[in-house]
């Protein structure tokens, strides 16, 4: 969730410092300031949800000779040719056009306590 409000907000600036240094600039701010912690999302029922056997694409080897592989074993395995067979995990998916209720629960108590806090001087 915290992603989608990031990317509506036009996504995290690059700025400049005094250095000309760049800085990630945050659209809410660093982790202590951001409200988003006090977010707590429910879990959604969709009414179709299938599961898809999916493979692994990942890196393998170190930099800078980063390789890209197929994972066919626990422990090892990786190469360049796709078999479907081999290490292969369910992902659950939901169906194109179907849709859930969303609920969003923000801990106004725990937000209110930040406020207080944040304003005290030590």
């Amino acid at each position: 969730m915290r992603s989608v409000f990031v990317n509506k907000l036009g996504g995290a600036k690059i700025e400049y410092d005094w250095n000309n240094r760049p800085k990630t600039v945050k659209p809410f701010g660093s982790i202590a300031e951001e409200i988003n912690r006090f977010m707590i999302v429910a879990d959604t029922e969709f009414n179709q949800c299938s599961f898809v056997n999916t493979k692994t694409f990942n890196l393998r080897f170190g930099q800078p000779d980063f390789k890209g592989g197929w994972k066919h074993e626990l422990r090892g395995g990786t190469n360049d040719q796709f078999h479907s067979s081999g290490f292969t995990f369910p992902h659950e998916v939901i169906a194109q056009n179907d849709f859930g209720d969303l609920h969003l629960v923000f801990n106004t108590k725990s937000l209110q306590n930040t406020k207080i806090l944040g304003t005290q001087k030590f």
